[in-house]
């Protein structure tokens, strides 16, 4: 049988969120090779704990006491990476997952009894469980979820890995919204990771976790394969990349009871690809009706968990079940509460979450300026009807113990009245009293926020600004949340904003965009957005960026057309601050009015792409002209000035217009927009795809 060889297998259980089937292929072959072109320094180490870790198991397939009636459980933590949408997943969806696992993996899942009568016998409880620890590596309690807000949520690769847990002593595993490498998840064999612990551990897609919440029946089955994978199971059809393929046969995983399959990607119970009947329910299978691991399987992954090799043998030792709080009686140690969102309107309803550990079995709640004023449930619902900033208390019990907390501060209030804009609004920051009243600064619980300073200004003597260089967290994200606006009393409403912001070396990560939003901040949709180098204004810079000039600030003027009839209109405006240098904003101009500017000008100045950075989507290119044009060509060029798209516009109207660019299929790279018209004027921007 052919040995699997080295390093991760992007695992793929892909079915889309309707449940339609979709499989993308592994890639371990490919990363294999990637991975052995970049770190020739690590495979001797890899190959010595391949060949460690064959030997062991050998040595314990053949042994006559397999500890069997031993049960091993695994710390197990979920790193939740979100930017506080519907990826941020629930404590309950969590707990659901961990349950899913631990039935497949004792096998007590229900649908056992639909197992294929030829397999049913070699169906194997693995005599292996998850559980979520009660202590994290300090020794503080902890329900073995981690919250992080961050934009590495829409990346999921290894540098995804925030806040690694130490993997001899739990199992990381990294929620996301997207994953880079069009996997629902993947993890690392043991002996890959034997030099580089950092990556050990599992990424997987939020809607893949779990039954309930974003996750779904179809779907909850995913952390059981990514676990095999982590425990040394290959896939059933062996080491090639793709299932299906008649060549799999001369492949195998490595198993004795695990017939040779080209693969499946359905669910054919009758299969027979290399001849004999397939196993096409096991975990291990992309057939999307897994129900069983066999018992070969069972002794390669307990083989595993006895192995000194990345450490699999200290997860389930009594001392780390003692490190952990695993088994340890459950205390209430910890309240602790979230609420939907942070501002709301009057009359807008706030959900409260209780997410006090260990298990509280009664709540009170005190609620300042709310409807009503207290509450004894879990999740309640509450009501401001005055504007104001208010704060709230939870008290948790069990027994005789008690917790509480208090938060401050919490949620800002605001009138459904608009501030009613006759001819234009100018927010300069000069007045700090207006600022606290009217202005939400928000940051994402991590301390940094904008600030008002007056080192730099458009007008006036203050601007603010996110003292991004010096800032020690990996990533920050800022924002400063407008008044509401009446746009329906304004004909032709735009923005007009100046920004300043420079790079430490050239290029960055740090990213600029702009929101609105029509029912006081429930939804937010995008109207700007820059990233990295393309907005910079300033020098890079290895010191902390101060523009001196009018030359190191940019504005622009954005159209508002998309939400020109609504009188409720509040803005967003947002800085990702990712190792990057300062940023500066100010001059903000609300009006209905731009006199004096060219077409040309005009254009340049409205013109905007958004998404910008994209990602696999679409980009609108949008602007707004004095005077109609004939004729127009849009260019998408690459940094060689080859033209990749050409796109004809038959004419260009007067006022808003908008033009759809069809780059969902551009490779990630940066590219240049170029706009020209028929005289001959042409405006150049920068669009990055991810």
């Amino acid at each position: 049988m052919k040995q699997i060889i080295i390093i991760l297998c992007l695992a793929f259980l892909v079915i889309s969120r309707l449940n339609a089937q979709k499989v993308s292929p592994c890639s371990t072959d490919e990363m294999n090779e990637l991975y052995f072109q970049n770190h020739p320094d690590e495979q001797a180490a890899i190959l010595k704990a391949q060949d460690d870790l064959t030997k062991h198991i050998s040595t314990y397939e053949h042994s006559l006491d397999k500890a069997a009636g031993t049960v091993y459980t695994i710390p197990i933590v979920f790193h939740v990476l979100h930017q506080g949408g519907p990826e941020n997943i629930s404590d309950a969806q969590i707990y659901d997952a961990v349950r899913v696992i631990n039935e497949d993996f004792r096998k007590r899942n229900r649908d056992t009894n639909v197992i294929v009568p030829a397999f049913k016998a070699i169906a194997a409880d693995m005599e292996i469980q998850v559980a979520l620890p009660t202590l994290d590596p300090n020794g503080n309690c902890t329900n073995g979820i981690d919250r992080i807000f961050t934009d590495e949520t829409n990346k999921g690769t290894d540098q995804s890995k925030l806040n690694q847990w130490p993997r001899d002593k739990y199992l990381n595993i990294w929620v996301v919204k997207t994953i880079s490498s069009g996997a629902a998840g993947y993890a690392y064999y043991p002996r890959s990771t034997v030099s580089r612990p950092q990556i050990d551990g599992i990424v997987v897609l939020n809607d893949y976790v779990g039954s309930i919440g974003t996750g779904a029946l179809g779907r909850s089955r995913t952390l059981t394969h990514e676990i095999g994978h982590y425990l040394n199971l290959p896939h059933l059809w062996g080491s090639t990349n793709n299932p299906g393929l008649q060549s799999n046969c001369n492949s195998d995983d490595g198993i004795a009871d695990t017939p040779n399959s080209i693969g499946w990607q359905s669910c054919n119970l009758s299969g027979s690809t290399c001849g004999s009947l397939d196993n096409v329910q096991n975990y291990m299978e992309y057939s999307y009706c897994s129900r069983m691991f066999t018992q070969g399987q069972a002794t390669r992954m307990r083989a595993t968990m006895t192995s000194s090799v990345a450490s699999r043998n200290n997860l389930w030792s009594s001392a780390n079940m003692t490190a952990t709080g695993i088994g340890l009686p459950p205390v209430l140690c910890k309240a602790e509460f979230e609420i939907d969102r942070r501002f709301a309107c009057t009359g807008d309803t706030i959900i409260f979450s209780d997410l006090s550990y260990a298990s509280p079995t009664t709540w009170m709640w005190q609620f300042n300026g709310a409807t009503p004023s207290s509450s004894f449930i879990a999740m309640p619902n509450v009501v401001y009807n005055q504007p104001g900033v208010y704060g709230a208390t939870l008290t948790v019990f069990n027994g005789g113990v008690s917790k509480s907390v208090s938060k401050n501060d919490l949620i800002r209030v605001y009138s459904t009245t608009a501030d009613t804009i006759t001819e234009s609004f100018v927010e300069s920051f000069e007045n700090q009293n207006y600022l606290d009243d009217k202005w939400l600064f928000e940051d994402d619980f991590g301390g940094g926020k904008f600030d008002v300073t007056s080192s730099a200004a458009v007008n006036g003597a203050k601007s603010i600004y996110f003292d991004n260089i010096n800032y020690t967290r990996d990533k920050q994200y800022v924002s400063i949340t407008s008044p509401s606006f009446n746009l329906a009393a304004l004909s032709n409403p735009r923005l007009k904003f100046s920004y300043a912001y420079a790079t430490k070396t050239g290029s960055s990560n740090d990213a600029f965009n702009i929101y609105s939003s029509t029912d006081c901040g429930k939804t937010w949709n995008p109207r700007f957005g820059l990233v990295g180098n393309t907005m910079s204004t300033g020098s890079p810079s290895s010191t902390s960026f101060v523009p001196q000039t009018a030359n190191e600030w940019n504005s622009f003027i954005l159209p508002l057309s998309a939400v020109a009839n609504f009188d409720n209109v509040r803005f967003k405006f947002e800085f990702k601050g990712n190792e990057g240098n300062n940023f500066y904003l100010d001059d903000l101009n609300l009006t209905g009015t731009l006199v004096g500017i060219s077409s040309n000008a005009l254009i340049d100045n409205t013109l905007v792409l958004f998404p910008n950075p994209s990602e696999k989507e679409n980009v609108f290119l949008q602007f707004e002209s004095s005077i109609s044009f004939d004729h127009a060509i849009i260019r998408v060029l690459d940094l060689t000035g080859k033209t990749i798209i050409k796109k004809n516009i038959s004419n260009v109207s007067l006022g808003q217009n908008q033009i759809v660019l069809p780059t969902i299929e551009l490779p990630p790279g940066l590219y240049i927009i170029n706009f020209s018209l028929e005289n001959n004027f042409q405006i150049n921007r920068k669009l990055l795809v991810k």
